[in-house]
């Protein structure tokens, strides 16, 4: 019986050893995770940002096939097709209000990360804190001459065409 309770007690030591994580292995420990979360958290932004541009691009091309739209139905493109005539002649539906609220050219609409505006080109402007970080623009440069080809300009973070990928 004796060797029995031994035995029990024994075991029962196990679940209360003193044992646990020294200091210097907690430390090690956070310290990899904060070196992970340094390399996953540039990449996790980056996607995030390419993927609000693609919404810019997408948003962008619809408004180019319905400039170009405008500009066949109504066989010009200047006075009639771009600057703020084209709100009123043009086939595109903003997804939003139309505002004089904007950072660059009035009116424009917005979402929640971009401003788009019509000028002599169509734009997507980034907006990040009151402030234009980079534009993306297409448009026809006059009547007979179109750039099809989404461009992107850094304006006050010069870095953002590079993390988009443009």
């Amino acid at each position: 019986m004796k060797k029995l309770i031994n035995k029990i007690k024994d075991t029962l030591s196990v679940f209360h050893s003193n044992k646990g994580f020294t200091l210097l292995e907690l430390l090690v420990v956070v310290l990899i995770i904060g070196i992970l979360a340094g390399i996953a958290l540039p990449q996790y932004e980056s996607a995030v940002e390419k993927s609000r541009a693609a919404e810019a691009q997408i948003m962008l091309k619809d408004m180019f096939v319905a400039q170009q739209e405008c500009v066949l139905r109504t066989g010009k493109l200047t006075g009639v097709c771009r600057g703020n005539t084209f709100w009123e002649n043009a086939s595109f539906q903003p997804p939003t209000e139309l505002t004089d609220d904007c950072l660059d050219t009035d009116p424009c609409f917005k979402t929640e990360h971009w401003e788009y505006w019509v000028d002599d080109f169509l734009y997507a402007g980034r907006v990040k804190n009151g402030e234009i970080l980079a534009v993306l623009l297409i448009g026809m440069i006059g009547d007979d001459t179109t750039v099809s080809n989404i461009r992107c300009e850094n304006w006050s973070d010069k870095n953002f065409c590079k993390k988009i990928g443009m």
